[in-house]
């Protein structure tokens, strides 16, 4: 099987994967610098950081390669325009207001 064509969780699946892992890596002096003054100043750990930009890299490449198979998959495609219309549509069939949120 092809692994772009796999999901993370079977993947995963296909291995035994302890809850965390430690892992080593060699980061720019700046970087390390960078991380040194945001602990100091948040009270967040550097592995926070770390953590946390890995995370947000891994959901915006996740992000990426999804749309490139939409596109490659030649599917309707819609302007901010006619997305903002269908959803206001969307919610008026729904019973769906701005209010609707104010108390979330």
């Amino acid at each position: 099987m092809n692994n772009k064509n796999i999901t993370q969780k079977e993947h995963n699946s296909r291995r035994e994967l302890k809850k965390e892992i430690s892992l080593t890596v060699k980061l720019p002096k700046e970087w390390v610098e960078h991380l040194f003054f945001l602990e100091e100043t948040t009270k967040k750990t550097k592995d926070y950081y770390v953590r946390e930009a890995l995370y947000r890299y891994l959901e915006d490449l996740e992000d990426l390669e999804i749309g490139l198979e939409r596109l490659k998959s030649k599917s309707r495609t819609y302007t901010s325009e006619e997305a903002d219309k269908r959803l206001k549509e969307l919610r008026t069939m729904k019973g769906i207001t701005k209010s609707t949120f104010k108390n979330v």
